[in-house]
């Protein structure tokens, strides 16, 4: 584990989660954060056109691509870069640079793999670094639960109580003023240092500060299912009723109607199974990228995997139902009684050796079934591998 949250699921449900902030000072060692050479990699790989994916804050405000980005033809193919120079002389001037939704950065991946791991969601990474002592965000809340992890340097945190607590996407700080911060009352004023873990729930208001020094922090978003999604999926599904489907004229007319639309809607929404159904569905859509493994399962002499394989769950988007079920990556695969001990080891964050997987199945049988599963699920990009 790269991340030692000193907690554990139960009690941070219980205390924190949707809560509260939380404060893990040296939570990962300094051996294990992101280095300057994987940081300066990483950049150039993200989908730099993309208003979402990189953006450059400056003075509050978001620059324009063509003041740090170069367009240039290769070959009759146009391609972006940083314009190196207006990069860094933004920067030196105390701008602030974000890069969104990182994918397939296995030195980073696996910081998005523990807390997806620890709590069950699916997740979201994003970096932020700057160099000054400049704002480059205004006082908000983010709509998302976040993890931020220090990975150089230190940046101070004032946080405030929420004023719109649990806001969802289509919430956004700056866009309801009738929910302003009261700046008078900080909860938190801290210095996330190199190492240190800080939860914010969303809604909470933070105001993230340089120091005047490199900062560079990987911000986790975590993607539960919430209770609107579930509204939502009911809202698709209660149109098989009748009484869904009418016309409305007035209240007075309707008021019948209104009211055994309610019970069919509330007994719905009340029923375990549109539960389950929901929450199946729901992971069903999650997808996450991970790295081929072309020289394994695309040559068709290959059968089965090989002893020296180091195997364990893409863990940011697969979900069961007490062991009876695996929904991900768009699959859904049965799970029978033996497999349960298997499955126990693979929710673990890193990778296990495939002999110590299998070192307490006594039954040659019940092993070759296992490892045909578990070529089965690797097969489908259920299941990440190393040789």
């Amino acid at each position: 584990m790269l991340i030692n949250i000193p907690v554990s699921v139960k009690q941070f449900r219980e205390e924190y989660f949707e809560q509260k902030p939380f404060l893990i000072k040296n939570a990962v060692k300094k051996e294990n954060l992101l280095s300057w050479k994987h940081i300066n990699e990483i950049l150039p790989r993200c989908n730099l056109i993309s208003e979402s994916k990189i953006k450059l804050m400056y003075q509050g405000n978001k620059l324009a691509k063509e003041a740090y980005l170069e367009q240039y033809d290769d070959l009759g193919t146009i391609r972006y870069k940083f314009h190196q120079e207006s990069l860094y002389n933004f920067m030196r001037a105390g701008a602030t640079l974000v890069a969104n939704g990182i994918v397939n950065e296995p030195h980073l991946d696996i910081f998005c793999q523990e807390i997806s791991s620890f709590l069950g969601c699916h997740t979201f990474a994003s970096l932020y670094i700057a160099f000054n002592s400049e704002r480059s965000f205004k006082n908000h809340w983010d709509s998302r639960d976040i993890f931020a992890i220090q990975m150089k340097g230190r940046k101070r945190w004032l946080i405030y109580k929420p004023t719109f607590p649990n806001p969802l996407y289509m919430h956004k700080s700056k866009e309801m003023p009738l929910y302003q911060c009261d700046t008078s009352e900080v909860y938190m004023d801290i210095m996330l240092e190199e190492g240190d873990v800080l939860y914010l729930p969303r809604g909470w208001w933070h105001d993230p500060i340089p120091v005047g020094e490199e900062t560079v922090h990987l911000a986790i978003g975590i993607f539960p299912p919430y209770a609107n999604n579930y509204l939502n999926w009911i809202t698709k599904k209660v149109v098989d009723n009748e009484v869904a489907r009418k016309s409305l004229h007035s209240f007075a007319q309707d008021e019948v109607l209104l009211e055994e639309l309610a019970k069919v809607t509330s007994d719905s929404i009340k029923d375990r199974a549109n539960y389950m159904r929901f929450l199946e569905e729901f992971y069903d859509s999650k997808r996450i990228e991970s790295p081929l493994n072309l020289e394994i399962f695309a040559n068709h002499k290959n059968t089965s995997l090989s002893e020296d394989t180091k195997i364990g769950f893409i863990s940011k988007n697969h979900w069961h139902d007490k062991y009876q079920k695996i929904i991900a990556n768009g699959y859904g695969i049965a799970i029978d009684e033996k497999f349960k001990p298997i499955l126990e080891h693979l929710q673990q964050p890193s990778s296990i050796a495939l002999p110590d997987l299998l070192n307490s199945i006594e039954n040659e049988e019940d092993k070759q079934s296992i490892l045909d599963l578990l070529w089965s699920l690797s097969y489908l990009g259920i299941l990440k591998i190393q040789s």
